[in-house]
């Protein structure tokens, strides 16, 4: 899953030198905002639902 932080924009994301430079690793991507918030919600929907079956 992406966090906030992991959010690049797109040419930093796409140039090796700048990727170097920063030493991000390679789980380090550019994603739309809409992307990254569609993660966050199914990331949150799996979440509750491991919760409901861990209580019943």
């Amino acid at each position: 899953m992406l966090r906030a932080a992991d959010r690049l924009p797109e040419d930093s994301a796409v140039d090796p030198e700048r990727r170097a430079k920063a030493d991000l690793s390679k789980e380090v991507h550019f994603a739309t905002k809409t992307l990254v918030a569609l993660q966050r919600v199914s990331s949150a929907v799996w979440r509750r639902r491991a919760r409901l079956r861990a209580s019943d």
